[in-house]
């Protein structure tokens, strides 16, 4: 039972995962960063973007500039 659990809760994390990338991808930074999905608190949601899909961007730009 506990491995169904956490199989399902991995899923869950990986879609939920991707569903944020993919409004990431949508739209400019300034507006993902203004548009704080239903449920989660504002300065979570700006931590978020900003550590991690930010960075993601930077390092993204960084590398594609190097190359």
């Amino acid at each position: 039972m506990k491995e169904h659990v956490l199989q399902h809760m991995r899923r869950l994390w990986k879609n939920w995962r991707g569903s944020l990338h993919k409004i990431m991808k949508s739209k400019p930074f300034g507006d993902a960063l203004r548009d704080v999905p239903r449920g989660v608190d504002k300065s979570v949601w700006e931590w978020l973007v900003n550590e991690h899909f930010l960075r993601k961007q930077v390092k993204e730009t960084l590398s594609t500039s190097s190359s």
